[in-house]
């Protein structure tokens, strides 16, 4: 039995590999420093933030984008996470995938923060043109899951959720992993 599941992890993991290689076969991406793994991102020098780029809150907005429209509300930036999930022009099953549990997890389990305009979801093609500098700002190398914290007009902190790639075969711990980092960006509003 312990052979059976050794193989079956063996061929999984192969198979995600493969996934990730054919995803990133469509343009070539610089590869990520080591040192930087699972760690939340700080920003700058002096006060740990930067400006944020004035494009974040001006995206073309996709189909998928999750985002409470108050209209009544100040249009300015104001303290709020962004979970962006960036793709390229190519999209195999398996990154497909990965955004619809993106997606799903965020609606499942902050519906009010997003209602409340403290969360935002947006799946965005870093190739096209006016993407391109996502791709360096976070350090990408393939399509990947990334929680910004925004506080006033400056990013403060970042993740790249690498581990999506892992829990991709499990639909509950993919989800609960998203619960999990979201959460903690979401604490630091307060």
């Amino acid at each position: 039995m312990e052979l059976i599941k050794t193989m079956v992890l063996l061929l999984l993991s192969v198979f995600l590999s493969l996934s990730t290689i054919s995803c990133t076969q469509d343009k070539p991406q610089s590869q990520p420093d080591p040192n930087q793994n699972n760690i939340k991102q700080t920003i700058g020098q002096k006060d740990n933030s930067r400006e944020i780029n004035p494009k974040h809150d001006k995206i073309k907005p996709e189909h998928n984008e999750i985002k409470k429209d108050n209209s009544n509300q100040d249009k300015t930036i104001q303290n709020k996470v962004y979970v962006y999930y960036f793709h390229g022009n190519f999209r195999c099953p398996t990154c497909r995938k990965i955004e619809r549990y993106s997606k799903e997890a965020v609606e499942q389990y902050f519906k009010k923060e997003i209602d409340d305009n403290k969360l935002v979801f947006k799946a965005i093609n870093y190739e096209e043109k006016e993407n391109e500098h996502f791709a360096k700002d976070y350090q990408l190398y393939t399509r990947s899951l990334v929680i910004s914290l925004v506080k006033g007009k400056k990013e403060t902190e970042w993740k790249n959720l690498e581990e999506i790639w892992t829990h991709v075969v499990d639909k509950q711990k993919f989800h609960e992993y998203v619960k999990e980092e979201v959460s903690s960006y979401l604490k630091e509003l307060k």
